[in-house]
C-alpha cells in the first residue's frame, strides 16, 4: 500500500493517540504515495505539519485528483495535524 519502498523510512516517535507510547512512523520521501483502502464515507490521516509540510494530493474512487496544502501560517514549528 506504500509506494516506491525505497523512499520510505520508519522510525518510532510519540503516539498522539495514546499520551505516553510511542508508534512506528512511516516518512514518504519525494514521490511516494500511500493507497489507503476504506469503507464508509470517511477517511483521517494523523500527520505532523511543520517548516516542510507538502502538497498532498488524493484521489477517492477513481474520481478526479484534488490538493491540499499541508503549509499554513502556523507552520514555522512542528506539531501533530488531523
Amino acid at each position: 500500500w506504500l509506494t516506491p519502498n525505497h523512499t520510505i523510512k520508519r522510525y518510532m516517535e510519540k503516539d498522539p493517540m495514546r499520551l505516553g507510547e510511542q508508534a512506528e512512523w512511516l516518512l514518504l520521501g519525494p514521490g511516494g504515495q500511500a493507497t489507503i483502502p476504506f469503507k464508509g464515507s470517511a477517511c483521517g490521516l494523523m500527520t505532523v505539519l511543520g517548516p516542510d509540510a507538502p502538497v498532498v494530493r488524493m484521489r477517492v474512487d477513481g474520481g478526479p485528483f484534488f490538493e491540499r496544502q499541508l503549509l499554513d501560517h502556523w507552520c514555522y514549528y512542528w506539531r501533530d495535524a488531523v
